[in-house]
């Protein structure tokens, strides 16, 4: 029987260490954009900061969707590896079946 974990123990990948950096860089730096804008435009709600506010929300999205993405893909590359596992578990065990299958058609001889 396969052990399940509920919790995968495992390190960020270089990946998602450079996602994580880009997000939060384009967090701070698209607020301070966007908090410069709404000075320039005299602290008064304009089309270009509402674009800008607009344009940076999906960026942030954007992240957030690449991120749950190499998670799931992480995760199910282990799922794949015990899947892996379990069907040559299931291949030794048939052959052993067919084995013992064998074994028991073979007439027996008669006792006297």
């Amino acid at each position: 029987m396969v052990k399940k974990e509920v919790f995968i123990n495992r390190t960020p990948s270089l990946f998602e260490l450079i996602l994580l950096l880009a997000g939060l860089g384009v967090t701070i730096l698209g607020f301070y954009l966007i908090h410069q804008q709404y000075i320039l435009d005299g602290a008064i709600l304009s089309w270009n900061l509402l674009i800008s506010v607009f344009l940076w929300l999906l960026l942030i999205i954007g992240i957030i969707l690449v991120a749950l993405l190499e998670d799931v893909k992480m995760e199910l590359s282990t799922v794949i590896k015990e899947h892996v596992e379990e069907i040559r578990l299931l291949q030794d065990e048939d052959k052993l079946l067919k084995k013992i299958a064998k074994n028991s058609k073979k007439p027996r001889k008669k006792r006297k």
